[in-house]
């Protein structure tokens, strides 16, 4: 009996005590994890996340947008979260996203459905905050895969290559990102795509007003590839910091 009670006892140790250590453990991770997000983020710009236009700098949020695009003819298109979703920084100086696909809403003949699953490593390549240079500079490789529902994502996978650059001028700061769309098949129909966008932010008290612009160029040319222009949040938009 004796024996079989000092085994009891013995796993209930050791059951408590692994317990006890993987949550030492588990709590030691995560505050390092934060220690580590805060002591990179600091070495970067503040500048508030554009709405369009990738940011130059690392990101850990969770965020999500709903955009609303109007026809000519009228009909109205929704995208919920717009390939928006999980940003995190797992390693100095790098960023990985999970991007959850948009549900797109047509209010037309064309069927409603989910896009595509995309992932993204970023990698910061210089910073300096605002008591320095006031700028950054990163790399990015995003991947798509064609998880999209009655044609609302692409027709193959794609690989996006971008670089992103941000310069501060005191209360004023500009980003641009110039990367390209790179299909793994379909080629043909689908092209080569050259995107380029670029945001101004001011910062006026508590608030930046922002416009951002996107420009997509398809390659090889041809006259129904025409290059597209957008301008995005073309009037103040506040955002509170």
């Amino acid at each position: 009996m004796i024996s079989k009670r000092v085994t009891v006892l013995v796993c209930v140790v050791v059951i408590i005590g692994g317990r006890a250590l993987c949550a030492a453990q588990s709590e030691g991770f995560f505050a390092s994890w934060e220690d580590r997000v805060r002591a990179t983020l600091a070495q970067q710009p503040s500048w508030p996340i554009p709405v369009v236009t990738a940011s130059s700098g690392l990101l850990q949020v969770a965020r999500t947008d709903f955009v609303r695009q109007i026809a000519p003819a009228g009909t109205d298109t929704w995208n919920y979260d717009n390939t928006k979703g999980f940003n995190v920084v797992p390693w100095y100086k790098l960023e990985f996203d999970a991007l959850l696909p948009p549900y797109i809403q047509h209010n037309s003949k064309a069927e409603d459905g989910f896009g595509d699953v995309s992932l993204s490593l970023k990698y910061r390549l210089a910073a300096a905050n605002e008591e320095g240079e006031n700028y950054s500079v990163s790399f990015s490789l995003a991947g798509t895969m064609p998880t999209g529902s009655f044609k609302n994502g692409s027709l193959a996978s794609t690989i996006s290559p971008t670089l992103c650059a941000g310069k501060g001028f005191g209360r004023f700061d500009v980003q641009s990102t110039l990367g390209a769309i790179l299909p793994a098949d379909d080629t043909t129909k689908l092209g080569r795509v050259v995107v380029w966008n670029a945001v101004t932010q001011y910062h006026i008290g508590q608030v930046f007003l922002a416009g951002d612009r996107e420009q997509r160029d398809f390659l090889p040319w041809r006259p129904e590839r025409r290059p597209q222009t957008e301008l995005c949040h073309a009037r103040a938009d506040a955002q509170q910091v």
